[in-house]
């Protein structure tokens, strides 16, 4: 388990700033339309300017094809919809 401290407005109203989240780590199973807590390697936050970001994770794959699946795209977004 790990404790996040939220800075910012964009997970407004669900996580307002300044809240403290729990999140479990690894992440089982589908992680499809649930909020994470994402390392960013190889960029910052537009918000914060931290490498963390807590966001709604999205993606699409196409068919499995030979027993086994791939992303076609990941999306990572804000609640807010100001963002």
């Amino acid at each position: 388990m790990l404790v996040a401290k939220v800075v910012g407005h964009s997970m407004e109203p669900r996580i307002r700033d300044g809240a403290f989240c729990l999140f479990q780590a690894p992440a089982a199973g589908s992680r499809q339309g649930k909020l994470v807590l994402v390392e960013l390697r190889d960029a910052v936050d537009a918000e914060t300017g931290q490498r963390y970001t807590v966001k709604r994770y999205e993606s699409e794959k196409p068919g499995e094809a030979g027993g086994g699946w791939r992303h076609v795209s990941v999306s990572l977004s804000p609640l807010n919809r100001e963002y």
